[in-house]
């Protein structure tokens, strides 16, 4: 029973003197003995501070592990309670596709830890030089491998590479900056791409490519002189890649086809705000679900519109987005609001026009067969929406 470092505030009980409240980065707690000991009280908040880098289990839809500011990492394991772990100021978590008792996490400064016990105890694997800020970002980047997760990269000014999963780092190369974000092909070890940060010294934030052994720079000045803060591989294609952005007055989410030679803006209608994360789903890889400083927005069309997906939750600092791939649900993280989750869009199996039919406002029959197993078919019309850019929404409720 202790109150978490970092205070901010003390009071007292005006009716009972030895009755001490603290807030601290740790949340509010409670002494009946004026500061001999202290008691939790924060039950039922829903305020953690999560960073980037959370890790889901590839094969249990409910384990999962998360980096909180000043409140260490986090695993839940479908308690009411997450299981805190290790110390200090959690960051980039990871945990090993093939066997989910292997996790790793990271204390600031890319201080790498790696358990082989799901947290039980940490072994220290952290690469050259991290522990410093001269070297390696406040939250520095690493991520392991989904193909075979003994390749584990790590991103400073350098970028690391071990292929036992447990240290053991060789230098692939010098990044001329700091790396903020990365992510890896989820079908080759030799295969990932590293944003890093712009500098004092005239360069610019950069996006580099990994491949063959060899750093190449693929930013191409293309893209906004921002911090990068999230990149995302198609699973099915690592030649495709999306980054988002943070700052204001540029676009904000980029994509590119051809593995960085050539970048397209897809911001389109969303908010110029500071945009923090991006995940597509791995089934339907048009529909792109974006976190921002506001919550999550989705398209359904590779980028060319974009839509709400914060039902349920409040307006939050979204700093990343995973997929529960055993579920097929989607985790956003923030920054003050915990994490929430959902299910993700499920595409229509097909749509055929019905000719000759325009009502006034709409139609809609009963579907048919019903009941069924495992599909249906939903017979509606509407009206032409002309060349406006209005948008007709039907939604399905399994009830």
């Amino acid at each position: 029973n202790f109150a978490h470092a970092d205070h901010h505030y003390f009071n007292t009980n005006p009716l009972d003197p030895n009755k001490l409240y603290c807030i601290t980065d740790g949340g509010l707690y409670r002494s009946n003995d004026f500061g001999e000991t202290y008691y939790s009280c924060n039950g039922g908040y829903v305020t953690s501070q999560f960073y980037a880098g959370f890790a889901n289990s590839m094969q249990d839809s409910i384990f999962c592990l998360g980096g909180l500011q000043d409140n260490r990492s986090a695993f839940y394991q479908g308690t009411t309670a997450w299981y805190k772990t290790f110390v200090g100021d959690g960051m980039w978590c990871g945990i090993n596709a093939q066997n989910d008792n292997i996790c790793y996490t990271e204390y600031t400064y890319g201080d790498i830890n790696r358990s082989v016990n799901r947290g039980v105890s940490w072994s220290d694997i952290s690469p050259p030089g991290a522990g410093n800020g001269t070297n390696y970002c406040f939250a520095a980047p690493f991520i392991v491998c989904r193909s075979n997760s003994n390749y584990v990269y790590a991103g400073g000014t350098t970028l690391y590479r071990s292929t036992t999963g447990s240290g053991s780092w060789v230098s692939m190369g010098s990044l001329g900056a700091k790396a903020l974000s990365m992510d890896a092909s989820a079908t080759s070890t030799d295969t990932l791409y590293i944003g890093t940060i712009p500098v004092t010294n005239g360069q610019s934030a950069r996006i580099y490519k990994f491949a063959g052994g060899t750093l190449t720079d693929v930013s191409n000045g293309q893209l906004p002189n921002r911090y990068p803060t999230d990149i995302h591989v198609n699973p099915n294609n690592s030649m495709h890649v999306y980054a988002t952005f943070g700052g204001f007055g540029t676009g904000h989410v980029y994509r590119t086809t051809n593995g960085g030679t050539n970048w397209l803006d897809i911001t389109g209608s969303l908010p110029d705000i500071p945009h923090q994360s991006i995940v597509i789903d791995p089934l339907y890889t048009q529909n792109i679900y974006v976190g921002n400083d506001l919550g999550v927005y989705v398209s359904t069309n590779s980028g060319a519109n974009w839509f709400t997906f914060s039902t349920g939750m409040p307006y939050a600092l979204v700093f990343d987005l995973t997929i529960v791939y055993p579920s097929r649900n989607i985790r956003a993280t923030t920054h003050g609001n915990g994490i929430w989750e959902r299910d993700l869009i499920e595409n229509p199996i097909g749509i055929e026009p019905v000719a000759g039919e325009i009502p006034k406002e709409f139609s809609l029959s009963q579907n048919y067969p019903n009941p069924f197993n495992p599909s249906t078919k939903i017979k509606f019309s509407i009206p032409s929406v002309g060349t406006g850019l209005r948008a007709v929404s039907i939604n399905i409720y399994d009830i």
